[in-house]
């Protein structure tokens, strides 16, 4: 799905330095390390939101690099990116989570079946009318993974996804992503500072420290 290759990306006194990282099809990977190790560079590299001043990446085998702007944001359709404070928009829980459908030019009754669906997936059906800036943090990021997630995109990309959460959502999450993976053979990457989270999850391990896979 992925393949890097003598990657270096540098921001101010960080630096990210990848000899070389090759993500299977399919598979569902950690990125674990303490906070500020690299982990969000690392998901923003493989979302093609920033890239690397060395190296090249390449996604099913299209050397991504080069590629006209036009077709990078189309090639990014394949994927959802749960960033780290996701960006939630001054609507309603159901609005949100309907956005990226209707960015996709979807028809009402497939966008309606789709978030009616994951409001019930993630119990949101109290709160889908609610101002999200009337929410707590907890369920701002069971909206925003919510949102992410009803895209059913091939890959997903989740920055600290159970941050916020509750114990009882941090397992129905967990359930999800493995459901998702089993049944639909989605690649999951997803980053975390917890140990038991990554190896509850998989043995695809990516360990980071300062800047460098371990």
């Amino acid at each position: 799905m992925y393949k890097l290759e003598k990657i270096k990306y540098n921001a101010g006194d960080f630096k990210l330095s990848i000899d070389s990282l090759h993500l299977e099809k399919g598979a569902v990977y950690a990125v674990l390390g303490h906070n500020g190790c690299g982990k969000t560079t690392l998901l923003n590299l493989l979302a093609f939101l920033i890239k690397p001043q060395g190296g090249k990446i390449f996604f099913k085998d299209r050397y991504i690099n080069r590629l006209p702007q036009d077709v990078l944001v189309d090639t990014r359709k394949q994927f959802g990116y749960l960033m780290q404070r996701p960006y939630l928009f001054s609507t309603t829980v159901y609005e949100n989570i309907a956005c990226g459908l209707k960015f996709r030019n979807l028809s009402k009754e497939v966008i309606k079946k789709r978030v009616e669906k994951i409001i019930d997936t993630f119990s949101l059906g109290k709160i889908a009318d609610k101002k999200v800036s009337n929410l707590s943090g907890g369920e701002k990021q069971k909206t925003a993974i919510a949102r992410t997630l009803v895209l059913g995109s091939e890959v997903l990309l989740l920055d600290e996804p159970m941050t916020n959460l509750d114990k009882k959502s941090v397992t129905k999450l967990k359930d999800l992503l493995l459901s998702l993976n089993k049944e639909n053979k989605k690649t999951i990457i997803f980053s975390t500072h917890i140990d038991s989270q990554a190896h509850e999850l998989t043995k695809n391990i990516i360990t980071i420290n300062e800047g460098e896979i371990l």
